[in-house]
C-alpha cells in the first residue's frame, strides 16, 4: 500500500489530473491502517489460542483429579 501510493504520486500524468502528494499521503495512511489492522488481528488470534490452552489445561487437570480420587477408593 505504501509503495502503491508512492508510485502513483510519482507518475507524471494521470487521467484524474496530477495527484502529487495526496496520493502519497493516501498510500501512507492506507498502509498504516493496514498495519494497525494486522496487529489487531494478530492479538485477537493469539488471545484465542491462549484460551484454547486454558481449556486444554482445565481438561487435563480435571482428568488427573478424577484419576487421583478414583485411586483413593
Amino acid at each position: 500500500m505504501l509503495v502503491a501510493g508512492a508510485a502513483s504520486s510519482s507518475r507524471p500524468a494521470s487521467s484524474f489530473g496530477d495527484a502529487g502528494p495526496a496520493a502519497f499521503f493516501g498510500g501512507v495512511v492506507g498502509g498504516l491502517i493496514m498495519l494497525v489492522y494486522g496487529v489487531f488481528v494478530f492479538v485477537f488470534l493469539y488471545a484465542y489460542s491462549e484460551w484454547m490452552y486454558v481449556f486444554m489445561d482445565i481438561e487435563e487437570n480435571t482428568r488427573l483429579t478424577n484419576e487421583m480420587l478414583s485411586a483413593r477408593k
